[in-house]
């Protein structure tokens, strides 16, 4: 069995039981941490453990070949965060013009779906750009992205909650409004504020 780590192989390991592999494969982890990288995946003969390797190597240890081991160091990992970050608003301003027609005429349980989707994928941007924003503070002292990022959490909260009284008013134009003018043109402000902050 070989323990491999971006391509090479670090460890080869014959005759050991279980536990055994799975200490050694801790013991490259923590040395990979050790080295200022972030491990990225744990591939076992093709399937993606990560997070899960000690119960697959428990359940699958005697046709275990191969373990792959990916790392990055942390400046690459938050760059494809931030490139990922600016797709994915990109596809949720597109989705407050789609979601917001569905508010303007009879609203359906798909709408209420699209609007909950939204939710959801707004909190996942706003935490993405947190990390990001964090990082680029004390990485290149970069506060500008930083006092964007509060300034873009403090204006999308106060339209969420602007959404959910039109929601308890059950005024759906209201919502259709608040999402595609207000919510739309925040997310294009960011957009164009991280767009221009790449490196």
């Amino acid at each position: 069995m070989n323990i491999l780590h971006n391509g090479t192989v670090i460890k080869q390991l014959d005759h050991v039981d279980r536990q055994a592999v799975i200490n050694q494969l801790n013991e490259v982890i923590h040395h990979i941490s050790q080295q200022g990288q972030v491990v990225q995946t744990i591939m076992i003969d093709g399937n993606d453990v990560t997070g899960e390797m000690e119960t697959y190597i428990e359940a699958n240890y005697d046709r275990i070949n191969t373990i792959t081991v990916e790392s990055i160091n942390p400046d690459e990992m938050i760059e494809e965060i931030y490139s990922a970050t600016i797709e994915y608003l990109q596809r949720i301003h597109q989705a407050t013009e789609t979601i917001s027609d569905a508010f303007y005429g009879e609203v359906t349980d798909e709408a209420w779906g699209m609007l909950a989707q939204l939710s959801e994928g707004l909190n996942f941007a706003v935490q993405s750009m947190q990390l990001v924003a964090e990082h680029r503070k004390e990485k290149y002292s970069d506060r500008v992205l930083f006092d964007e990022w509060v300034q873009f959490v403090q204006v999308v909260e106060a339209q969420v909650a602007e959404i959910n009284q039109s929601i308890q008013k059950q005024d759906t134009v209201a919502i259709g409004d608040m999402i595609r003018y207000e919510l739309g043109s925040s997310v294009s402000k960011i957009l164009a504020v991280m767009k221009t902050r790449v490196q």
